[in-house]
């Protein structure tokens, strides 16, 4: 799971990568976030902010938190409705660290 399926170095490795993994005989699959304009400008600032570099964009406070969460927890469902028990899901990019906590837990570790 990563935030876009063009264009940055996680999308371009991801690409390569799932077509190694199939040839490997994995069962490889890779999603990508859904969200509106505005969680992806937050997402873009913050993934600035974490490489020490300011980016324009909304405001980092509670407003933003809550959209950000919300988001990824809409996300959530949607990928564990995708994926079996026992399958590993990696987050790839910091913008997928909202997904997480509903991602872990019991038999989702």
């Amino acid at each position: 799971m990563n935030s876009t399926m063009n264009g940055g170095g996680v999308a371009e490795m991801l690409r390569r990568l799932q077509r190694h993994s199939r040839g490997a005989g994995l069962d490889a699959r890779w999603f990508t976030m859904r969200g509106d304009p505005a969680f992806f400008a937050l997402t873009k600032r913050l993934h600035h902010f974490l490489h020490g570099a300011d980016s324009p964009g909304p405001p980092l406070g509670r407003a933003g938190a809550e959209h950000y969460t919300a988001v990824c927890e809409a996300n959530a469902r949607a990928l564990l409705g995708a994926v079996r028990p026992g399958e590993v899901v990696t987050l790839h990019d910091p913008q997928t660290g909202g997904l997480a906590p509903t991602c872990g837990g019991p038999g989702r570790e």
